[in-house]
């Protein structure tokens, strides 16, 4: 998975382990005498635009009313960004390149009118977080938690991630769309798969070939490719619906280039055409306009799971704040070993709780942790008809259109709840992994 992982933060000589809560004395600051107690002072505000007075003002104000975000940015490199893949194949030389870029962001944001009052002040105490932890060798702890909160207190801005990470139509400052350069790391070169063409499976360019650009990591970038699929399945479907076979044609094939998300590509559809000096070529109006009226179901279909993916890529930075929860917050751990290890209805215990919990680990804690977002969104965009309202029953006859595509295993139409909700736990173990691999040291549980 492409990602920014705590040895790049080492290399940085930046500590981003979270060691403990630090309550800030909200009640007795005043932002206008100064820096609130408790929280850290500006850091580099001389490199964003505008006065600095006013910049350190905002600042200060921000990090006041939102530490949570403050500390959403703390973990993020570890945490929240790791595990969804945002940074990708990042190492020291590159840290800077995108610190510049979310800060930058970051600040033009507080000039645009799409974000709140409150928005703009969340993006900007997260990203001052998320640039302490990395350039700064003694990280602050956690400020303390909301009020009624005992979890870790942590919040991402996540229409600002979106926006700067998650979103298809956008570039980012690596391994991206109109650099010139081909994206492919050198041992991907080494592969028979691999391909020399620059700029690929940008939104607008060629077809992906092999790895497309930008890359934005393994869960993000498999919803994309799933989305660019289904694209053209859905275009394979209104190219069959539009055209009337000929009841005594010859079969000829369709093609129609289509931009996706991954660049330009091309749907095709058999259909049966009027060929030579037949004497008589007569349209099977009755059995393929049926046909073509029951196709309307695939197609409501195929919009509604593409609606579904882009829904989920919107809320991506809550995936992230469940995932920091399952490693690192406690109280989290303590739900799952409840969770997994209390009793039966009847009252009989499961399993001896000194056994049981000592099996329940940090990526169980995250599978209970992302068990909302799994159910909000990720049925959805692994293609649940219940989640997506479908027409079961009368989709099943064009089941075999979206054959193989989350998996050569599964199917979202004739496969049930069950079978979908292991493929997302499979698919947020194999993301999340990498950050449990390389995690030198664990919060006290």
């Amino acid at each position: 998975m492409a990602s920014m992982t705590l040895g790049v933060v080492a290399a940085l000589g930046a500590t981003l382990v979270v060691t403990g809560v630090l309550p800030p004395d909200r009640e007795s600051t005043s932002v206008v005498q100064g820096q609130p107690e408790g929280l850290p002072g500006p850091y580099e505000l001389d490199r964003m635009d505008g006065s600095p007075a006013v910049m350190r003002s905002m600042l200060a104000a921000a990090l006041h009313r939102w530490p949570e975000y403050y500390n959403g940015g703390l973990v993020g490199l570890d945490g929240l960004l790791n595990p969804t893949g945002v940074t990708a194949g990042a190492h020291p030389p590159t840290v800077q390149t995108w610190l510049t870029y979310v800060i930058g962001e970051a600040q033009a944001a507080q000039w645009d009118p799409s974000y709140d009052e409150d928005e703009r002040g969340q993006i900007l105490a997260f990203s001052h977080g998320l640039m302490r932890a990395a350039v700064e060798r003694d990280v602050p702890r956690l400020t303390g938690p909301a009020a009624g909160d005992p979890g870790l207190p942590i919040a991402a801005p996540t229409a600002f991630l979106y926006d700067v990470f998650f979103d298809p139509a956008r570039a980012l400052p690596v391994n991206t769309c109109g650099d010139g350069r081909n994206g492919e790391s050198e041992s991907e070169a080494a592969s028979p798969a691999y391909d020399t063409v620059p700029d690929d499976g940008c939104p607008g360019g060629v077809a992906a070939i092999g790895r497309a650009e930008p890359r934005r990591g393994y869960l993000a970038d498999y919803f994309l490719d799933l989305r660019s699929d289904l694209e053209v399945v859905r275009e394979r479907i209104r190219l069959d619906r539009d055209y009337i076979d000929a009841a005594n044609g010859v079969t000829e094939r369709r093609k129609m280039p289509i931009n996706t998300v991954r660049g330009l590509r091309v749907a095709s559809v058999d259909v049966k055409v009027c060929a030579g000096a037949r004497d008589i070529c007569l349209r099977d109006v009755t059995g393929d306009f049926a046909a073509d009226e029951r196709l309307w179901v695939a197609e409501k279909y195929a919009s509604a799971w593409i609606d579904a993916i882009d829904a989920g890529l919107r809320d991506f930075g809550d995936l992230g704040v469940a995932v920091t929860r399952g490693l690192y917050d406690p109280q989290v751990l303590r739900h799952t070993r409840i969770a997994e290890c209390g009793t039966s209805p009847s009252g009989i215990v499961v399993d001896p709780r000194s056994g049981c919990e000592t099996q329940i680990d940090a990526m169980d804690a995250v599978l209970w942790s992302v068990e909302p977002f799994v159910t909000r969104h990720m049925l959805g965009m692994l293609g649940s008809p219940t989640a997506l309202d479908a027409e079961h029953e009368p989709l099943q006859e064009f089941a075999g259109l979206f054959e193989g595509l989350v998996d050569p295993f599964v199917s979202p139409v004739r496969d049930g709840r069950h079978t979908l909700v292991t493929l997302a736990h499979a698919k947020i173990e194999r993301a999340v992994q990498p950050a449990l691999d390389v995690r030198t040291e664990e919060v006290p549980r």
